[in-house]
């Protein structure tokens, strides 16, 4: 052994385990001519690291290489309402609710002034002190009378004022009044008889209370309409009645001028 391999192996033996594991692979290294695999930091790679770990960037481009494809985009269509929900959508005044319940009635309406026209049925009021009939077809809703109106100033006493009715502002006529009779007094059967909305006006009546459907086969008429201001009918019980015409009211100038 040479002066150079003594100083070697004393010097090893000064070393750590770990260190001189490290010096007798150089040694050995030294000896065949070639130099062992080196660590990042200069030293021979150890036992316990030499299997592969898989490093967070690897680990999520595999599972984006696994992953499922992301789902097509869904049809413009699908995402867009119907033209019937964006119609009820719209800001009309009224919720959507009243609106299929004003449609309801106003069906209802047409169905009952075409089976009235068929069985000759009339609707009864009461106004006045004086029986009225009605065709079906020219009346809307029928609706108990609000606690307030709002006054009209500056108008004949027989417009009550307005009143809203389900979104739309109606005007009330007291019909008692208009006609020439002591004013109406709203009692518990009182109700406001609204216009057809074939009629196009927001007009409703006051009347006393309601009579329901009138068999007109039940009825002799007394007087023709051409040669008085309303037909008049008399029943089994020899009571008056008098023809009522909301559409002739809708033309009439003293009813739609109501200023003073």
């Amino acid at each position: 052994m040479n002066e150079f391999d003594k100083l070697l192996n004393r010097f090893a033996a000064s070393l750590p385990v770990k260190a001189k594991a490290k010096a007798k692979a150089k040694a050995a290294a030294d000896a065949v001519g070639d130099s062992p695999p080196q660590d990042t930091d200069g030293s021979a790679p150890e036992a316990e690291h030499d299997e592969i770990v898989a490093t967070p960037e690897a680990t999520l481009d595999a599972t984006s290489a696994t992953a499922d494809p992301q789902p097509a985009a869904a049809d413009d269509d699908s995402t867009q309402p119907s033209e019937d929900v964006a119609a009820a959508s719209e800001d009309t005044g009224e919720s959507l609710q009243d609106q299929q319940l004003r449609a309801f009635q106003e069906r209802l309406s047409e169905r009952l002034g075409k089976a009235g026209a068929a069985r000759q049925t009339k609707l009864g009021v009461q106004a006045g002190g004086r029986l009225w009939l009605v065709e079906l077809s020219e009346a809307g809703e029928i609706v108990a009378v609000p606690p307030n109106f709002a006054v009209v100033p500056l108008t004949h006493s027989w417009l009550r004022g307005l009143v809203n009715l389900r979104g739309s502002l109606h005007a009330v006529t007291d019909l008692a009044d208009f006609l020439g009779e002591p004013p109406s007094v709203v009692g518990r059967e009182s109700r406001l008889l609204v216009f057809a909305s074939r009629l196009n006006l927001n007009a409703a009546v006051l009347v006393d209370r309601m009579l329901g459907l009138q068999d007109m086969a039940g009825l002799r008429m007394i007087s023709d309409p051409d040669g008085a201001d309303a037909a008049e009918w008399v029943d089994s019980q020899d009571r008056h009645w008098y023809e009522l015409s909301l559409q002739q009211l809708a033309v009439d100038e003293r009813f739609l001028v109501a200023a003073r």
